[in-house]
């Protein structure tokens, strides 16, 4: 009875991160609309230089070029320390 337990708790952690994901993927496509609307679609956030095309093409939602996605990944990840949070059930 334990492990169908761990097994819909797993499930309800899945759905909460699928709802997650979908609510951050509307929150981009509407960012991305209000900076087409503004007249700065295609313009990155951070050094305010053109996002080439084939980026925006591959990944339309894009607020950064490549080079500063790049940054700004890099230090989310020395920022953020890992943790094993909520997987004790496993």
């Amino acid at each position: 009875m334990a492990r169908i337990a761990r097994g819909n708790s797993l499930l309800t952690d899945v759905s909460h991160a699928e709802v997650a994901r979908d609510v951050e993927e509307i929150r981009d496509i509407d960012a991305a609309l209000q900076r087409l609307a503004a007249g700065t679609y295609g313009v990155c956030a951070r050094c305010e230089k053109s996002i080439h095309r084939p980026r925006l093409e591959a990944y339309p939602t894009a607020k950064r070029c490549l080079p500063c996605q790049k940054l700004h990944e890099r230090s989310r990840l020395q920022t953020q320390a890992p943790t094993l949070e909520g997987l004790s059930g496993l």
